[in-house]
């Protein structure tokens, strides 16, 4: 990544409708040896994490869960790194040009930086 990572209490300015990102997002680096798999319960899926911040992730999957479905993010940030396990809700699937759909989560609770900084 070129530049360096913002801080994450950063705070959005502008309109009320602009504010609907409370924390900074940060981009994932395209070479990070993260493992991510998401489930609801019933379906797990490999993902790749994009972007995260103190308030979600934008991940990339072969297969989209639908807007308002609670998931399970398990995160293995390297080969024999610690497991971080997450909740989340999907806020949006956008099916990409490529076939592949971006899914922005919600975190139900904030993980801790360094959680989130595995990813970076």
């Amino acid at each position: 990544m070129s530049e360096e990572p913002i801080g994450w209490q950063t705070a959005l300015s502008g309109t009320p409708s602009d504010k609907r990102r409370l924390s900074a997002r940060v981009a994932c680096r395209e070479d990070n040896p993260a493992r991510v798999v998401v489930s609801d319960g019933q379906l797990s899926r490999w993902a790749r994490a994009r972007d995260v911040s103190l308030g979600g992730i934008g991940l990339l999957l072969s297969f989209p869960f639908a807007p308002g479905t609670p998931l399970s993010i398990h995160v293995r940030p390297g080969p024999g790194g610690p497991t971080f396990d997450w909740q989340a809700d999907v806020v949006y699937s956008v099916r990409q040009t490529d076939g592949n759909w971006r899914m922005g989560c919600a975190f139900g609770s904030p993980p801790c930086e360094p959680e989130l900084r595995a990813l970076l």
